[in-house]
Parts: C-alpha cells; sequence; structure tokens
C-alpha cells in the first residue's frame, strides 16, 4: 500500500466516507481493507490447498477431477467478492452470499460433468440448513434424491478441526474457552463443549440410485445466536422497561444459524462427510461406542463399517471398486458425535434487555421468562417488517443466554433494518404496534396468526396475556 494516496483517490474516499463512522478517518479504513484481503487470500489458500490434495493422493476418476477443478474455479471467481460482501466492506443488495447447494451430480455413472445435467438446487444458509437436513428427499426435475452428508471446509485434508462453541448464563462464544466463567453444558452434547460443521455445500449417497419416491421429511430444528458480543454497560439509570443497543455497540458480535437435528445433533464422519441424526447424548448412552445404526450401512458382527458417500474416499485406490468402505470405518476417533451444522454471518441487528415486572429487575436468564421473551421476538420482528414495509423473511429473532431480545437482519452483510430499533421513535413504534398485534390475536383467540413457518415450533411457548401486559405497561 502506498504511503500517500494520489489526491483524486484521496477525495474520493473523503466524500465517500462523509456523514459516516469513519468520516476523517481515511488511514484507518484503508488499514482495515488491507486486513480484510489478508484474511480473504488466506481463506482462498486454504481452499485451494484443500482441493489439491486429492491430486496429490494418487490417481483420481476424470468425474471426480472435474468436480474439483469446477470448485477451484468457483472459488476463484467469487470468494472475494462474497467474502467482502459478508463481512460489510462492501454493499451486498441483491448479491447471494452464504449460499450452500445440494450436488446431485456426484451421483449417476457417467465420468464427466456435461450440459444436460440437472443444475445443482441450492438456498441462502438459514433454507439450506433447514432443507438439504441429512435424511430429507429434496426433488430436481422430478427424480428424488436423499441428503446424505455434508461437504465441509478443509474437507480433504489429513487433519479436521471444528469450531467449538461454550456458554455460560451470560454469553455464547466460538473457540474461546478461556474468555467465559462458569461456563455450562449443552444438552445436545452433555458437554462444556459444543462442535459446529461448517458446510460448504451438501451430498446424496453416490451408492445409492436416485428415484422417484418421497419418504417422510425429518423435523429439526434450525435456531440462532448472538456470538461474542460484549458486556452491557452497567447501568440503571432509565425508568423504562426495556433498553436497546445495536450492534455497532456490541464488539464484533455474529450470529450463529444452527440445526441441532431433533434436539442431539448428528453423528458425523471426518473423512466422507456421512452424516445422520442422533436420538441421544453419546456421553448419556448405555453404549456411548455405539453410532446410529443408519451411519453403519454395512453389518459386522463386531465392528462399524460405513461406505463413502462421495469425494476421495470413494475412490480410494487400495478399496474395491463397488461399495468402498470409507477409511472411518471402525476408527471412532474419526467420528464426531453430536454435533451441529451451520455458520456464523455478520449483519445488521439490534438486542433488547427487559425488566421483570413488577420490580426494576432486568431479566438475566432465559429460562425464567422464555414464553415471554420468545412472544415479544415473534411480534418485534413481525411489527418492525410491518412498519418497514419489508418481507418477515427479512429478519429474525433469537433469545440470548442472559434472557435477551436479539432482532437480526437474515441478510449476511445487514441491510439496516433490524438497528433501527435502537432509535426511541422506531422501538416505540414497533412496542405499539405489536401490543396491536397481540391483542388482535387474543381477540380472535387464535395463537397461530402470529406464526410462520419459521416460527411455528413455538406454537407452545406463545403467552398473549403476559407479553399484553407488559407491552401495555412500558
Amino acid at each position: 500500500m502506498p504511503n500517500k494516496l494520489p489526491d483524486h483517490i484521496h477525495s474520493d474516499l473523503t466524500l465517500l466516507l462523509q456523514a459516516t463512522l469513519y468520516e476523517g478517518q481515511i488511514d484507518t479504513v484503508l488499514k482495515q481493507a488491507q486486513h480484510r484481503n489478508k484474511q480473504c487470500y488466506a481463506e482462498l489458500m486454504a481452499k485451494a490447498d484443500d482441493l489439491a490434495a486429492p491430486f496429490q493422493a494418487g490417481d483420481i476418476p476424470e468425474k471426480f477431477r472435474t468436480k474439483l477443478r469446477m470448485q477451484y474455479m468457483e472459488a476463484l471467481n467469487q470468494q472475494l467478492l462474497n467474502f467482502w460482501a459478508t463481512s460489510r466492506f462492501t454493499p451486498n443488495a441483491n448479491m447471494p452470499v452464504n449460499v450452500l447447494t445440494l450436488d446431485i451430480n456426484t451421483t449417476g455413472s457417467k465420468s464427466r460433468f456435461t450440459s444436460t445435467m440437472s443444475s445443482n438446487p441450492s438456498y441462502s444458509l438459514r433454507e439450506a440448513i433447514a432443507q438439504y437436513t441429512p435424511g430429507n428427499s429434496v426433488v430436481v426435475d422430478g427424480v428424488v434424491y436423499k441428503v446424505r452428508g455434508i461437504e465441509f471446509r478443509n474437507q480433504y485434508q489429513a487433519v479436521h478441526t471444528f469450531k467449538q462453541i461454550y456458554h455460560n448464563k451470560e454469553n455464547v462464544v466460538i473457540d474461546k474457552a478461556d474468555a467465559l466463567s462458569d461456563k455450562m453444558i449443552w444438552g445436545v452434547n452433555n458437554r462444556l463443549d459444543l462442535e459446529l460443521i461448517q458446510p460448504t455445500g451438501f451430498l446424496p449417497d453416490v451408492n445409492e440410485r436416485s428415484s422417484r419416491i418421497i419418504d417422510n421429511q425429518t423435523y429439526t430444528r434450525v435456531s440462532a445466536q448472538l456470538i461474542d458480543a460484549d458486556e452491557w454497560a452497567d447501568n440503571n439509570d432509565n425508568n423504562l422497561l426495556y433498553s436497546v443497543r445495536s450492534n455497532r455497540q456490541t464488539g464484533n458480535a455474529k450470529i450463529l444459524y444452527y440445526n441441532e437435528g431433533q434436539g442431539f445433533g448428528y453423528c458425523f464422519c471426518t473423512r466422507c462427510g456421512k452424516a445422520v441424526i442422533e436420538t441421544e447424548c453419546a456421553d448419556k448412552a448405555d453404549l456411548p461406542d455405539r453410532l446410529p445404526d443408519e451411519m453403519n450401512d454395512v453389518r459386522s458382527q463386531h465392528n462399524y463399517y460405513h461406505r463413502a458417500i462421495s469425494g476421495k474416499e470413494r475412490y480410494k485406490a487400495n478399496t474395491s471398486k463397488y461399495n468402498p468402505l470409507c477409511s472411518a470405518s471402525n476408527d471412532l476417533s474419526l467420528i464426531k458425535r453430536n454435533v451441529i451444522i451451520g455458520d456464523l454471518i455478520q449483519t445488521d441487528y439490534a438486542e433488547i434487555r427487559i425488566r421483570h415486572q413488577p420490580n426494576t429487575r432486568w431479566i438475566s436468564h432465559r429460562d425464567s421468562e422464555l414464553d415471554l421473551l420468545i412472544t415479544l421476538g415473534i411480534v418485534f420482528a413481525q411489527a418492525l417488517v410491518d412498519l418497514l414495509g419489508k418481507d418477515r423473511n427479512a429478519v429474525d429473532f433469537a433469545i440470548t443466554p442472559n434472557g435477551h431480545i436479539c432482532i437480526f437482519d437474515t441478510n449476511p452483510g445487514g441491510a439496516g433494518y433490524a438497528n433501527q430499533l435502537a432509535k426511541p421513535v422506531i422501538i416505540q413504534q414497533v412496542i405499539h404496534k405489536a401490543a396491536e398485534m397481540l391483542q388482535e390475536a387474543k381477540h380472535k383467540n387464535a395463537c397461530d396468526m402470529l406464526l410462520d413457518k419459521f416460527t411455528l415450533r413455538y406454537l407452545h411457548h406463545i403467552d398473549i396475556p403476559n407479553a399484553l401486559n407488559w407491552l401495555l405497561n412500558t
């Protein structure tokens, strides 16, 4: 980076930064841009090294070789802009980021990709981790494909490390075990740390034939959480029943979208990516080493075996041509138990803390008033998009461990919707409109009118009388 910018670039940057948080801070902006560039190129290098690993391992089929080349070119062509947009460095209006695909072209017997093949279906992160849940069926051009596993970052490397999530009554952090005291056990795996698998795509099983029969879909839970937020300033100066702060006041916090299956996460192979739903905590099971039956599709009296569903494991030179066993078979150290699937997005949000009624204490634990918090989160999100004239899918909500309501933009990078709640005028309008919505639902005796496909699972948490009482006393 040059020590002195040309005059015309300096003038353009000065004009660009006017009336923003960075007005008069050109040097700071340039340093951040340089840092973001280094991060991005580090990601690209890691991706390239990962894709190169199968080539170095020996002879691989032409179809798999072509697939890797396509992924390599896609990374080179798109990753830089996607990274900048997701990191709030460039605008990303109408630009798809955090898009995940189901790679249906890994199936079949064709040796190379052709123009007659079906396009891989794709969704944004939020939809993908719900629709492409391992075990679900996806219909493409009249053909049904069963989702069996996950492509993930650094999948082809010899050693895999995954993010560790920790939480206590106040906060949730990633890979910062020492940052929290009094860490709490997760219900998903009965441990202090919870592993997060960050998917780059989803996979069917190349050993299975596609069909036209749709099996029963698997119901799983997709949730969100605020990660790495700074502590609140300890003040009780205002007499209001609530306090609001935007993402500009909470450090470098992010939103985590994750799918925890049916409450106990997934059993996951770190070699071929195969994943199946867990039905209990492995740490609490009578036989903790016993894998879910779906994981062991090659039956043996004393051992655990499964076929590699895709990738280089499928085509290892030292295996049988048909139904080769994954190298993780019978090696429980390569199988992850009770993991969750998801990823982080950086976006705009507002964090709202509320007081108990009738006293003045802040709610400090989600379990103490969970029904109230969920009900308020639902109606606050709906009221905000109604006021702004936006679609309900534009914002979502989460309840933090310390009982705060986080309203956030679903668009990675942010769209400037949720953080408007930090404006006193907007939050008052939202509270008024939320009360009207609850009064209408009470009058019609219809809790479900407050819900949509993303919030339907909260039906039994709707508490209209308690939420109305809180809203009408603010």
